[in-house]
């Protein structure tokens, strides 16, 4: 039996696009954003609505939300590694094997 596609993905992933290109065109990367009383710097606010992206547009295309969350992360951890000057294939290794070794944990069958 085939498994139907959750359109929920679909809507997260416009949504999320959306807000991650007006959050490219009209933020400075040094400009804080306020909300309510606090201010959010733009770094973590472009991660998180790359992740997001990324994870729900990957789980709608392949109907597997594990795979969009570890794809996710996986870019998300190669920004970081980039932001940090960590992108040497060593690191990029040892990051690819860590999702790999994550993947099998958790496709185990019980």
């Amino acid at each position: 039996m085939r498994k139907r596609r959750n359109f929920w993905h679909l809507i997260l992933t416009i949504f999320s696009l959306i807000s991650l290109v007006y959050l490219i065109i009209f933020v400075k990367p040094d400009q804080n954003l306020q909300a309510l009383i606090f201010k959010i710097p733009p770094l973590p606010l472009f991660l998180t609505l790359v992740f997001l992206f990324l994870a729900s547009l990957i789980s709608f295309v392949f109907r597997n939300l594990r795979w969009g969350i570890f794809a996710g992360l996986f870019i998300v951890g190669l920004l970081i590694l980039m932001l940090y000057h960590f992108a040497q294939p060593f690191f990029i290794i040892m990051l690819l094997a860590l999702f790999f070794v994550l993947e099998l944990v958790f496709s185990h069958k019980r």
